[in-house]
């Protein structure tokens, strides 16, 4: 089959009414022509991919390029899988350099990330198909990267000069601090309730970006590294988020718990005066649940 826009964007025609005709051929256009050498996935077998993304982001917010290439990988062809390999193994040094890693873990990262993205299960898709495709196919490299640095750093297989240790955050939490108070009272189950029900409904970019920052201990200029952006941007990502998580929390108190809003107002200005260490304390808690 023909990797060309008007294929694409008659294919895309019969699985989303939404998207005019052009510019599906002109999105399906410049995806192909960023990577002319990569056959797989074929015109409808991507627009089925787009389709997917299409009922959570308009087309406009979607990276043809990247999405393309993405999809090429999880389709296994062999251009799309070198091209890929070439992009992570790039990404790492750069994304890992505020962390001053060593050369042995900038080695696993990359190792690791190349088969955590690319090999799947039996029955089991490629970890690389989740990429969504509103942002760069690089940030979102740059975030998996980390993670993964992160948890070779917690399990104590690499020293390096980033503070990863719970037991302080811990330690500070259990020293009868009043501004914690909120989650230790007889509040704290439905609290607790609230918030992950509020954080689960945030884009995905905004939890990565507060599990990174408040759970991880990502600077703002690391983040603005990793997702590349300017830390200013970075910056405003996070409060935006925090107020979202926040104003989430509190539609499930109100709706679910029947809280009134002196109740829940009362609540929040408990953990306002620490409030990263508070939401930080919560996202340990949520990454322990079974």
């Amino acid at each position: 089959m023909t990797l060309s826009g008007e294929a694409f964007a008659k294919a895309l025609g019969e699985r989303s009414a939404e998207v005019s005709p052009a510019a599906a051929a002109r999105f399906g256009s410049e995806a192909f022509a960023a990577h002319p050498a990569i056959r797989r996935p074929d015109p409808v077998e991507f627009a089925r991919a787009v389709a997917e993304r299409l009922e959570h982001h308009p087309l406009s917010a979607l990276t043809p390029a990247d999405l393309f290439l993405a999809q090429g990988a999880v389709a296994g062809d062999p251009v799309a899988l070198k091209a890929f390999s070439q992009l992570a193994h790039h990404r790492v040094p750069r994304v890992l350099a505020s962390m001053r890693p060593s050369p042995a873990l900038v080695e696993e990262v990359d190792e690791r990330l190349q088969e955590k993205l690319i090999v799947c299960a039996r029955g089991k898709k490629p970890k690389l198909s989740e990429y969504q495709g509103t942002g760069t196919l690089a940030a979102w490299v740059g975030v998996a990267a980390v993670r993964i640095a992160i948890e070779l750093i917690r399990l104590k297989r690499y020293q390096n000069a980033v503070t990863l240790d719970e037991g302080s955050l811990d330690a500070r939490l259990a020293g009868g601090d009043p501004e914690f108070d909120l989650l230790k009272s007889a509040h704290s189950r439905r609290f607790k309730e609230a918030f992950q029900a509020a954080f689960v409904k945030l884009p995905i970019e905004d939890r990565s970006l507060l599990r990174m920052h408040l759970k991880d201990g990502l600077s703002i200029d690391q983040l603005g590294v990793m997702f590349q952006i300017h830390r200013a941007t970075a910056a405003r990502r996070i409060g935006r988020a925090k107020e979202a998580l926040l104003e989430g929390v509190r539609v499930v108190l109100s709706a679910k718990f029947r809280m009134s809003d002196d109740e829940i107002d009362s609540d929040l200005r408990k953990i306002e005066p620490n409030l990263d260490l508070s939401l930080s304390r919560l996202l340990l808690a949520s990454d322990r649940r079974p």
